[in-house]
């Protein structure tokens, strides 16, 4: 769009140049205007979308019609092609694999059992399994206390691990990056509080980004 633009500029002359002073100017004043605070965010600038847009008509409309289709239809897959290959992908800005994880909770979930998840440094477990388990398959989410959506945030609040956890005979247990220890993304007295509940890891499954873990109760298996 900027490229066509560009062409307009030079091509339709004053309508053209008083469009991408339009476009381009707020942005300048911006970027200078950051050199003392911060402000060159990309949702500051949306509404200069239209003057390019404007542009890039002007531009594709001294094309023919089959030429201006071919350049849109291809300008729009070449930008679009990246994302969509980067939404695909296994895992995201250290994710991870989100769908490998809910399958092996869909194949081994019981009723009664419990999962807990991490919730720091911006990891978001459990928005991204809510993307591919059903419902029927969640284990009690026994820290959330509310929605994100009644919470109005980004996650779940959540309570107290020492009051809210409770006694499941199965705890699941999330982990992202390194997870040779399945509760080290957890704080230290959340891990000290399930290992003090007599929970060991029973099973765990590595995913990449990460691994789901199963805990069951040390006496269980005498």
């Amino acid at each position: 769009m900027i490229a066509a633009a560009l062409i307009a500029a030079i091509t339709r002359r004053a309508p053209a140049w008083f469009c991408l002073a339009l476009a381009t100017l707020p942005p300048l004043v911006i970027a200078l205007a950051s050199l003392d605070k911060p402000l060159l965010l990309p949702r500051y600038l949306v509404f200069t979308l239209f003057a390019w847009t404007l542009l890039a008509g002007a531009a594709l409309s001294g094309l023919r019609r089959i030429a201006a289709d071919v350049l849109v239809v291809g300008g729009l897959l070449l930008i679009a092609l990246p994302g969509q290959v980067a939404a695909r992908a296994t895992t995201r800005y250290n994710q991870p694999d989100y769908p490998l994880m809910a399958r092996v909770l869909r194949q081994r979930v019981r009723p009664g059992d419990a999962i807990i998840m991490p919730a720091a440094s911006g990891i978001r477990v459990r928005i991204g399994l809510q993307v591919y388990l059903p419902a029927r398959f969640w284990p009690h989410d026994v820290l959330a206390t509310r929605s994100p959506a009644a919470a109005a945030e980004l996650d779940s609040p959540e309570c107290d691990p020492a009051a809210c956890l409770g006694a499941p005979p199965r705890l699941w247990v999330a982990c992202v990056r390194a997870c040779t220890d399945p509760l080290t993304p957890y704080p230290a007295e959340f891990a000290a509080i399930v290992r003090a509940r007599g929970y060991v890891e029973d099973r765990g499954w590595q995913v990449p980004g990460g691994a789901i873990a199963l805990y069951t109760p040390a006496t269980s298996r005498s």
